[in-house]
């Protein structure tokens, strides 16, 4: 992917890991071994995958900036989700190691921690059925889930040189639910 993008549009400055599952919802213990590997390797695998083979592109070029997206998952626990919220945990972690090897080469490395947003996934877990407004109050203190364009535009954001000083940070965008 790396070498098809650089053969084709030059190095990038910016990479936005934005890739990820749900998986199935399962208590710890009866998750089982394959659903938890599968979880991993595509929200924590393929972020590490992606920054590094990327890295070294951007260390030559003089510098870019990486945004990975995590969860507030990887922050506060939600039942059901062991494996979700391991790679999402994970995200945070490499988002932070990277940031810290790599800042002495202009590269700024950061972390998106959405909360519940209106997307594809959500409507899966949901089974298809609108919001409930009981679960929304519990997750929400803006009354809402948040819109795909609400997490973009702090993805273009970290993108852009307004961040110039942001590296190494889980930025969390829940509509409060962290703080509830």
């Amino acid at each position: 992917m790396v070498e098809e993008t650089i053969a084709n549009l030059g190095t990038p400055s910016i990479l936005y890991n934005n890739a990820g599952i749900e998986g199935a919802s399962h208590y710890f213990a009866n998750l089982p071994e394959e659903e938890f590997d599968r979880v991993i390797a595509i929200n924590l695998r393929g972020v590490y995958l992606g920054m590094k083979y990327v890295l070294p592109h951007m260390m030559k070029a003089g510098g870019g900036a990486v945004i990975n997206t995590a969860s507030i998952a990887g922050l506060v626990a939600v039942r059901g989700s062991a494996a979700y919220a391991a790679a999402k945990a994970g995200v945070i972690a490499l988002t932070r190691v990277a940031a810290l090897e790599y800042g002495r080469y202009n590269i700024r490395v950061n972390a998106i921690c959405p909360g519940a947003i209106e997307t594809p996934m959500a409507q899966r877990i949901r089974k298809g059925q609108p919001p409930n407004p009981k679960v929304i109050d519990r997750i929400s203190v803006l009354g809402r889930m948040a819109e795909p364009e609400e997490i973009a535009k702090v993805a273009l954001f970290l993108a852009s040189d307004d961040a110039s000083f942001a590296t190494g940070a889980p930025f969390i965008i829940d509509g409060g639910w962290t703080v509830s």
